[in-house]
């Protein structure tokens, strides 16, 4: 907490006034119950008044504690293969360290991921991609993202598991919500990511 000021379990303490001598004779004509009394409103009076002149912590991430939101760039490079080409379970991923998603998060709260191939238009994952249209159409690309205490992976298939990596940057918004926010809200997790940046007051 800002200001120098010591805290022990959220409760201010203030550090007592000097009793000067002057002080004194006044003491003694006052009964010691009255006394008494007169010090404790004046302890309590003070500790309310220097609570509510503190300072205000560090902000959290994104404007919101509940809320946290981080984004990822992957460079082709850092995509690893898996599984046999043209067999079921082929395809690419990359699992990356996200300290943001805890255990209260994965245990009671929500992960939602947004894909973007040029980094401004963010689509919510699972994501799936047509290569084609109409007579063109041959098979389609499958963005899915799976999470765990600390860490997050990417994941790519092709219909027909002859996955082909990705050629460019691959851009991801990963958003950790709490419990307290999802279960008032569970909706938010079938919004677009600008609905959801309005919703939750996201920063990009």
């Amino acid at each position: 907490m800002g200001g120098g000021r010591h805290v022990t379990s959220g409760i201010f303490i203030p550090k007592p006034l000097p009793l000067t001598p002057d002080l004194f004779p006044l003491l003694n004509n006052i009964p010691m119950k009255k006394l008494i009394s007169l010090v404790s409103f004046c302890f309590i009076l003070f500790a309310f008044s220097a609570c509510e002149k503190g300072d205000p912590g560090p902000q959290g991430p994104e404007g919101n504690a509940n809320v946290k939101c981080q984004k990822f760039i992957i460079p082709p490079g850092l995509w690893g293969h898996y599984g046999t080409a043209g067999q079921p379970d082929e395809g690419f991923s990359v699992s990356l360290a996200s300290d943001m998603i805890t255990w209260d998060i994965v245990n009671s709260g929500a992960v939602l991921v947004y894909y973007s191939k040029d980094g401004n238009n963010f689509m919510g994952m699972p994501y799936t991609i047509p290569t084609g249209t109409g007579p063109t159409y041959q098979f389609s690309e499958s963005w899915n993202f799976y999470y765990g205490v600390s860490s997050i992976t990417f994941d790519v298939q092709d219909s027909d598991f002859f996955t082909e990596p990705p050629q460019s940057n691959t851009y991801f918004k990963v958003v950790a919500i709490a419990g307290s926010v999802y279960k008032s809200c569970p909706a938010i997790a079938n919004m677009t990511y600008p609905a959801l940046k309005a919703k939750l007051q996201l920063k990009d």
